[in-house]
């Protein structure tokens, strides 16, 4: 993903392999190793969170969101893009096109 605010719907999220993290009342703790920084994600947050192991997409996120709290796909795909773009200035989570492999 590039340095701009724009997120890809068909890219894959992931946690920073530089952030630890543990969930504490339902809410995330999460820590950049490098700097030692904290960052506290409420439990709205948390809940995306925890998916993000790099193989959901931010569609498929959005469209669990639209679901689960029975809101309509477009406002789900704003709120979980501003999460995500949210996560990704912090530093706390990667967007990347998958990667394609050759097959010889």
């Amino acid at each position: 993903m590039s340095d701009s605010a724009f997120v890809d719907l068909s890219e894959p999220v992931a946690i920073h392999p530089a952030v630890v993290w543990v969930e504490v009342d339902g809410e995330i703790v999460a820590v950049q190793r490098e700097n030692e920084t904290v960052h506290l994600i409420s439990d709205t947050g948390a809940l995306l969170w925890k998916l993000l192991d790099g193989s959901v997409l931010v569609s498929e996120l959005a469209e669990d969101v639209a679901v689960v709290f029975g809101v309509e796909l477009e406002r789900a795909l704003a709120d979980v893009s501003t999460f995500v773009e949210e996560m990704h200035d912090l530093s706390l989570v990667v967007v990347e096109a998958p990667e394609t492999k050759r097959v010889d």
